[in-house]
């Protein structure tokens, strides 16, 4: 038992952007449970055959406060809205910009790109005609 809760400790500290995104996700789906499996390769050579190693089962609830240790559900939410505040003080011009998490610091570094770094039909919308359609009024008091 404690074998397992440790390797389920390791295996969340090593994915937690994925295991968060799944509790949050289990959340806004109102599932009850969660349930996490745990497969190895049957033969170290062969990707096709897999053996279950085990299945834990958490309330969603639990699985978010305790074992991702998220004390609030509008924790997430409110990282969303401090990263688009940063974006609407910090963008000074419209244009295209790539957002790249540093992967061993916690924030999220914006890039100016030139306009015709992507085809012009790959869909991304530049900054004002999002700030347009989201109604976000233009802050010109920066």
């Amino acid at each position: 038992q404690q074998r397992d809760s440790t390797i389920v400790i390791q295996e969340i500290a090593n994915n937690n952007f994925k295991c968060a995104r799944w509790g949050m996700k289990a959340h806004l789906a109102d599932a009850k449970y969660i349930k996490l499996g745990f497969v190895a390769r049957h033969d170290m050579n062969s990707v096709g055959k897999h053996v279950i190693c085990g299945v834990k089962t958490y309330e969603t609830n639990d699985f978010i406060r305790k074992i991702l240790r998220i004390t609030s559900k509008d924790e997430p939410w409110t990282i969303f809205a401090k990263f688009i505040k940063c974006i609407q003080n910090n963008l000074e011009a419209d244009g295209r910009y790539i957002a790249v998490r540093d992967p061993l610091k916690q924030f999220i570094r914006l890039y100016k790109v030139q306009d015709d770094a992507f085809s012009k039909d790959d869909g991304l919308p530049t900054f004002n005609n999002l700030r347009k359609a989201l109604n976000i009024p233009q802050d010109n008091g920066k």
